[in-house]
C-alpha cells in the first residue's frame, strides 16, 4: 500500500515544473520522430537541446535553411513549447567551390576534402570535409556558406593558409659535449599539400623524407631516406609506409624497406643488406582541452641473425600540461650497433647528455606544464633495471619574426655543472 502512494505521488509533484513540447508545420519529419521521448522536458534548457537537435536532423537531410521558432503559451497545466518548424528549401549540392588567400592549389584541396558533388546538403558531410582540411596543418581555419548561382546551389569554403614551410635549428650543450641540428620542412610543397622534409644532425643524420597524402588518397604514402653514420659504422635506410585510416580516430599503417648497414676501416669495408617489414596503429583525438596523438609499431628484420623490435608512444596534452609515455624494446640472438635504441637528450630524458644510453628495452615519461612563462620539466626513465629522473626548467617565445624556446635540465644526483642546454628556433615562412 506504501509504494502505491510514492508512485502515484512522485509524479504529481514533478508535474509541476515540467515543460510539454510540441511541434507543428514540419512535413519531411514525423513529430514522433523528431521530438523522440522528449515531449516532456524539466527545463528550458531541455527546449533549447531539443531545437538544435531539430535543426541538426534537417541540415543532414539536405534542409540548410531550416529554423525553428519556439512560441511558449502558460495555462493552469503548466506551461508548453510549441515549436514552430520552418522547413525551407530541400537543397542538392552541385558542386564545391574553394577560396585561398594562398598558394595551394585548387585541385589538390578539392582531393584532400573528399567532397560528394551531386548530392543533397549535408552539415556531418561539411564537418568531415573541414576536418580532412584541417588536417593537412596548412590552414587555420576554414569557413563555408552556401551560394546560389543560375538556381543551382553551391557550397564556397573559404580557406585561411598559414606558414607551412620552416626552417628549424636547435642544439644541446653540456660542459664535455655538443650537437647542432638542422632542418627545412615544408607541410605544404608548392601549394600541392604533398610533404617534404630534409634533416641534418652534425656528424650522424642526413635524411630525407616524402609524403605524398594526394595521389592514394585517403591512403597516404610516406616516403624515407636516411643515412647514420658514427665513426666507422654506417646505417642506410630506404623505408616506404602506407597509412590508411579506419575511421575518423584510428590509422592503420604498414612498413617495407631496406637497412644496409656498412663496417668500414682502413684495409676493408664489410656489411650487409636486409628487408625489413612493420605494421602500426595510430590513434589521433583533439579538442579544445585536450589532443591525444598515440603510436604504436612493430618491425621485423630479416638477417641472419633476425632482429624485432615494438615501440610505443603515447602523447597527450590536457590544457597546458604535456605528457609523454613511452616504451622501446628489441630483440635478437646476436645484437648489433644499430640494434640499439639511444636515449638522453632533448627528445627523450633532458638532464643527460644525447645518445648516452644504448639499451634495448626502456620505458620513460616526460611532463612539461607550459601554462605559465617559465615552466618546469620533467623526466622519469626505467633503463637497465635502474630509475632515472631529470629535471629543469623551460623558456618558450612566440613572436610574428620566429619561435623560440630553451630547456635546462638537470640529471638525477647531477651538480649545478652537470645541467644540460636544450635550444630550438623556428622560422616559418
Amino acid at each position: 500500500m506504501l509504494l502505491t502512494i510514492i508512485v502515484m505521488v512522485l509524479p504529481v509533484s514533478a508535474a509541476k515544473n515540467e515543460i510539454r513540447v510540441a511541434a507543428t508545420g514540419n512535413i519531411f519529419f514525423s513529430t514522433q520522430y523528431l521530438l523522440q521521448s522528449d515531449s516532456t522536458v524539466a527545463e528550458p534548457h531541455g527546449v533549447e537541446k531539443i531545437i538544435a537537435r531539430i535543426i541538426d536532423t534537417y541540415t543532414n537531410a539536405g534542409f540548410p535553411f531550416c529554423r525553428v521558432v519556439p512560441k511558449v503559451h502558460d495555462n493552469q497545466t503548466g506551461k508548453k513549447v510549441i515549436l514552430s518548424i520552418e522547413e525551407g528549401e530541400r537543397v542538392i549540392v552541385s558542386d564545391y567551390l574553394f577560396e585561398s588567400n594562398g598558394k595551394t592549389r585548387t585541385n589538390s584541396i578539392r582531393k584532400i576534402a573528399h567532397v560528394n558533388p551531386g548530392d543533397y546538403f549535408s552539415s556531418k558531410d561539411i564537418t568531415q570535409t573541414k576536418v580532412n582540411v584541417l588536417k593537412t596543418d596548412a590552414f587555420t581555419s576554414v569557413d563555408e556558406r552556401i551560394v546560389r548561382q543560375n538556381n543551382q546551389y553551391y557550397v564556397l569554403l573559404n580557406l585561411t593558409e598559414k606558414n607551412s614551410d620552416f626552417v628549424q635549428a636547435s642544439g644541446s650543450f653540456d660542459d664535455e659535449d655538443a650537437l647542432f641540428n638542422f632542418s627545412f620542412y615544408s607541410l605544404n610543397l608548392l601549394g600541392t599539400l604533398r610533404r617534404f622534409q630534409f634533416r641534418y644532425e652534425y656528424e650522424k643524420l642526413f635524411s630525407l623524407q616524402f609524403v605524398e597524402p594526394i595521389f592514394l588518397y585517403p591512403a597516404v604514402l610516406d616516403a624515407n631516406f636516411s643515412l647514420w653514420t658514427y665513426d666507422s659504422i654506417r646505417l642506410t635506410q630506404f623505408h616506404a609506409t602506407f597509412a590508411a585510416p579506419l575511421w575518423r580516430l584510428f590509422t592503420f599503417r604498414m612498413l617495407s624497406g631496406i637497412e644496409s648497414v656498412s663496417l668500414l676501416d682502413d684495409s676493408v669495408s664489410r656489411g650487409h643488406t636486409d628487408n625489413i617489414i612493420g605494421v602500426g596503429f595510430d590513434v589521433d583525438y583533439e579538442t579544445p582541452i585536450l589532443k591525444c596523438h598515440n603510436q604504436c609499431s612493430y618491425d621485423y628484420l630479416f638477417r641472419t641473425y633476425d632482429r624485432w623490435r615494438i615501440q610505443v608512444d603515447l602523447e597527450n596534452s590536457f590544457y597546458r600540461l604535456d605528457a609523454g609515455m613511452h616504451y622501446v624494446r628489441a630483440q635478437t640472438d646476436s645484437f648489433e650497433f644499430f640494434d640499439y635504441y639511444r636515449l638522453g637528450g632533448a627528445r627523450t630524458l633532458r638532464g643527460y647528455r644525447e645518445d648516452q644510453f644504448y639499451v634495448t628495452d626502456a620505458f620513460w615519461m616526460n611532463y612539461a606544464y607550459k601554462a605559465i612563462f617559465i615552466f618546469p620539466v620533467f623526466d622519469i626513465a626505467f633503463i637497465d633495471n635502474a630509475f632515472l629522473y631529470s629535471y629543469g626548467l623551460g623558456i618558450h617565445a612566440a613572436s610574428q619574426l620566429a619561435d623560440a624556446s630553451l630547456v635546462l635540465a638537470w640529471p638525477k644526483g647531477g651538480s649545478w655543472q652537470d645541467g644540460k642546454i636544450h635550444l630550438l628556433f623556428e622560422k616559418g615562412f
